[in-house]
């Protein structure tokens, strides 16, 4: 965060660029396409760069959290290959969802269904880490 780093955090820039962005096209266009894309294409993006960053050892979460989180190498390893198989599945929801349902019905599982799951997805996760961490 801006007060333990000086800096914005990079999950959440990107994601805010991506809504702000695909937002001011919705309005220009005056088509809702452009939002309800948004969350297909950030989470494809980010399960892309976290399964990147598994595969090729980079551990890009522990760059992002080992300020808060005294883990080791395998545990980053396994949190990522697991947020990036999430991201994944929420990308797959969110465009189901888009193609197959009306817009209330859309809402209606972002509001639902993602956002509890994600909940729990985050606190079995945070569990994990909590067995795992070294402080």
């Amino acid at each position: 965060s801006w007060a333990w780093q000086k800096r914005l955090p990079l999950f959440a820039l990107v994601a805010g660029v991506m809504v702000v962005g695909m937002g001011l096209i919705t309005v220009v266009n005056q088509d809702p396409f452009f939002i309800k894309f948004q969350p297909t294409l950030t989470n494809f993006i980010f399960c892309i760069g976290l399964a990147w960053s598994a595969y090729q050892k980079m551990g890009i979460l522990e760059k992002f959290f080992g300020y808060m989180f005294q883990l080791n190498q395998s545990v980053w390893r396994v949190l990522e290959l697991r947020w990036a198989a999430f991201f994944l599945l929420l990308a797959a929801t969110n465009e189901l969802t888009r193609l197959f349902l009306s817009d209330d019905g859309w809402l209606a599982i972002k509001f639902f269904v993602v956002a509890p799951a994600t909940t729990a997805f985050a606190a079995w996760n945070f569990l994990y880490i909590r067995k795992n961490s070294s402080q």
